[in-house]
């Protein structure tokens, strides 16, 4: 079972609303954009920000985060791949790296 918290109206869900699924269904979910893997909260240090309030967040509010923490996004532009980046430089970041 994986949690996801889904970015668009998928089915009965609305954007924000996190569900679990089996295994294949929220992988294609998430390959698909409709929703981003829903993780608890980030390492400590990460000033009580979280996967899910992360992604709630708009794609441009997301890039401007980016910008602010000076991540490189590369060629990302799906919110999901720029959202994993973000979570990964905090979590890198709350562990001193």
């Amino acid at each position: 079972m994986i949690a996801v918290t889904f970015q668009q109206g998928w089915d009965v869900y609305n954007a924000g609303e996190t569900a679990g699924f089996v295994d294949d269904l929220a992988e294609k979910l998430i390959k698909a954009g409709v929703a981003v893997p829903a993780a608890s909260e980030l390492p400590d240090g990460v000033e009580g920000v979280t996967s899910v309030d992360l992604a709630s967040l708009k794609l441009d509010e997301l890039k401007a985060i980016a910008a602010e923490k000076g991540i490189d996004l590369g060629e990302a532009t799906k919110k999901a791949d720029i959202l994993d980046l973000i979570e990964k430089a905090l979590a890198a970041e709350a562990a001193g790296a």
